[in-house]
Formats: structure tokens, sequence, C-alpha cells
């Protein structure tokens, strides 16, 4: 099925159980956990929302380690969208407690249904009411190509 793809990101620090599985630890700093995305790189279709928390508040009080992506064009069935992340990396000179810890980066991957644009508004319109629908976003959509080309709450 043909869609626009939202992908919401989190990173975390876990512990690694005897049977492989993780548990989040909370009382780790999640900001030693860099990540580092490709939305800065010319010709990157992803845009990055940070989280919505912080569209609506300037901050994302409830988890501040969580950021929104946004596939800024629609994806055909059977497709692949361009790389999101570049790279983890944590920072030299961790203290003991973090001995033995993973971390741990959980994607969620949403999508929403998308109608081949023909350069009419109305099919434009009709995409953008699916995905303020779906997401609470709401996005202005090119006729043309159906490319998001803003978004806003």
């Amino acid at each position: 099925v043909n869609g626009y793809v939202r992908v919401t990101v989190t990173k975390s620090w876990a512990t690694i159980n005897e049977d492989g599985t993780y548990t989040p630890v909370d009382n780790l700093d999640v900001n030693e956990i860099a990540l580092s995305d490709l939305t800065d790189v010319d010709g990157c279709k992803w845009i990055k929302a940070t989280s919505l928390e912080e569209e609506f508040f300037g901050t994302n009080a409830e988890d501040p380690n969580t950021y929104v992506y946004y596939y800024s064009e629609p994806l055909m069935g059977g497709t692949t969208s361009q790389d999101l992340l570049k790279s983890v990396a944590i920072q030299v000179g961790l203290g003991n407690e973090y001995q033995n810890k993973a971390i741990l980066i959980s994607a969620v991957a949403e999508s929403v249904q998308y109608v081949e644009a023909d350069g009419t508004q109305e099919i434009a319109d009709l995409n953008a009411a699916g995905i303020e629908s779906a997401w609470g976003v709401q996005v202005t959509i090119d006729p043309d190509t159906g490319a998001i080309t803003s978004y806003g709450y």
C-alpha cells in the first residue's frame, strides 16, 4: 500500500537480561547517548519534528528522548525510504554505573494511506486530511508530486 510515513525514535539505557531481552534503566542520563540523523544532508527527504511536545510546548516534558520524523514524499508499496540515522555514539569517560548497560534504540514506523497525486488540490487536500486525522498534524501537500511541503500543529 502506498503511504506517508512517520517514524518515532526513542533512545534509552537498558540492562541485558539472561534471556537476551532488555529492561530499560531510568536512573542513567540518556543525554549521554547521541543520535545523529541525516536531516541536515542536502536532498534528505526526512523532516525532523523532534517531538510532538516540543512542537506544542517548546519542550518534550513527557519524554525528552523521543524524536519524530516525517518522510516528505509518499512511499510506494515495495519501496524503501532514504536512511534516517547516521550514527549512535556515547560520551567518552562515562562512570561505572554505565558498565554492562546497553543502548536501546526503539523505532516505530506508522503509515497513512496515500491517494496518488493527480495535480488537483482536491486530492492534495484529501491526503492532508488523512494525515491530520491519523497523526494530528496539519500539512501542506504539493498537488503535482504528493510531497509534504510544510507541517504544523
